[in-house]
Formats: structure tokens, sequence, C-alpha cells
């Protein structure tokens, strides 16, 4: 398994691979760095992307901030099922929650950007190519539309507030 790791970085992304183990050490080299952490830490975050519908949240919340009825909409998942893959990944720190009256928005949180980054931007070519993410990023951006002054306006049948009308 190694060895297959191994010509995957040589071969498939040799420069993205260089590059990003010498950004990994330098983030690595500080004392008071964020992801320089103990060994459980690396193991939730691991965990967090070691999931394909995990893999799925953190793309869509890349571009930024998403309400959960948003990333359920987008991603074809229940509010259960997106709850359960969300709290794995806030366990490990990549994700931020806060409240906004009834909604509740998920972002990638401000000390795990450049990780999150740096793992999606290592496997750009491949996740380019997988279908689930391309039709997750089309139903975003059909869902986004539906957004009132930049905020979620669906889900809560009790809202004043009408959605834009497509």
């Amino acid at each position: 398994m190694s060895s297959r790791r191994e010509s995957r970085s040589t071969t498939s992304h040799p420069s993205a691979a260089t590059g990003h183990l010498a950004e990994l050490q330098a983030l690595t080299s500080h004392r008071d760095c964020p992801i320089c952490v103990p060994v459980q830490d690396l193991t939730l975050a691991a965990k967090a992307f070691a999931d394909p519908t995990r893999v799925r949240v953190l793309a869509a919340l890349r571009p930024g901030e998403l309400c959960v009825c948003e990333l359920a909409d987008s991603l074809t998942v229940t509010q259960s099922t997106l709850s359960t893959h969300l709290r794995v990944i806030r366990d490990a720190g990549l994700v931020s929650a806060r409240k906004q009256g009834k909604w509740m928005y998920y972002a990638i949180a401000p000390g795990a950007g450049r990780l999150v980054a740096m793992l999606f931007d290592y496997f750009a070519v491949s996740l380019k190519q997988d279908k689930a993410l391309v039709k997750d990023g089309q139903r975003l951006q059909r869902r986004l539309a539906m957004r009132d002054h930049g905020a979620c306006c669906v889900g809560f049948a009790d809202s004043k507030k009408k959605c834009r009308q497509l």
C-alpha cells in the first residue's frame, strides 16, 4: 500500500506532492501550530476525511458558509444523516457552526482552511472527475439561487420570509 501511495505522489502529482509536503512541514514546524496536535486529534481529522459523504460535505463548504438544509438538499441526504457526519467533522475541528434564528450555518473552521485546501488541491484531478461531487455542485448552485439577501429562506413552514421565485 505504501508503494502505491509513493508512486501516486511521485507520478500523478509530483509538484503538488513536493509543494504540499514543504507547506505541511512549514505549518508543523511552529510550536503554536493549530495542526501540531496529539495523535488523537490527527485520527479525528483522518476519520473526517475517511468517508465519502464527509468529503462531499467539506467540498460543499469550501466556497463558504451553508445552512443545514442547503447542505442536505445539495447532497441529497437526510438531516439526520447529515447531522451525524457534521458531528464527526466538528469533532475533528474542521468546521465551525453558528446559529442564526432557527437556522444552523456551517463553514470550514478558520484554523482548518489551509489543511482542507491542501488535501483538496492534492487530489484535485480525481475530485474534478468525481460524478457525485459534480452533481452536488450543480444542486448547490440551484439551491443557493433561492437565497434571500444571502440567507437561507427554505426549510421552515412557519417562516414569514418568502424566497425569491425563480
